[in-house]
């Protein structure tokens, strides 16, 4: 026999269960810390044994009962109440969560800005249509054929409407 299936049936051996006790006992003469472990809990034993018995009132039986009673109780109330708990906080830290992301969107508004009309009473010549730090791009397709790369600020970029048709 090994140490670990000694201690594994060791409270069937001492307690005179154990069909195949000489095995235990071979094991005993031949294994020092099996020995030890053996004569501490009999020793153990013994002392438990000589302890004078607690003797209670008459009163413990109900009290206990009462005190057991309470505990269940609050433990039942715990449980019921759980859930709801549960759901409460999420649904608050959603509700937190949803005013700190939306927040100062619901609260910002909007500025407006109000520009001063731009009044002009001729498109701009030729000779000034392109400045020289223009670059031009000879890449871009444009939408209609029919523009080339002067035309462009005149016709495209540029809407003219003398200031009486306004």
């Amino acid at each position: 026999m090994e140490c670990n299936g000694f201690l594994q049936r060791f409270s069937e051996f001492h307690d005179g269960e154990a069909a195949d006790a000489d095995v235990f006992e071979q094991h005993l003469t031949e294994c020092p810390g099996c020995r030890r472990y053996t004569d501490t809990v009999s020793r153990s034993l013994a002392l438990l044994r000589a302890i004078p018995g607690v003797t209670v009132g008459e009163d413990f039986h109900p009290r206990l009962q009462h005190r057991i009673y309470h505990i269940q109780e609050d433990l039942a109330r715990r449980r019921r109440g759980a859930p709801f708990t549960r759901l409460g906080v999420a649904f608050a830290a959603t509700i937190l969560l949803a005013l700190a992301i939306w927040g100062p969107e619901l609260v910002q508004e909007t500025p407006q800005v109000a520009l001063p009309p731009i009044v002009v009473s001729e498109p701009p010549s030729l000779r000034t249509a392109a400045p020289s730090a223009t670059v031009r791009y000879r890449s871009i397709r444009l939408l209609d054929s029919s523009l080339d790369g002067n035309d462009l600020w005149s016709r495209a970029l540029y809407e003219y409407s003398p200031l009486s048709q306004r």
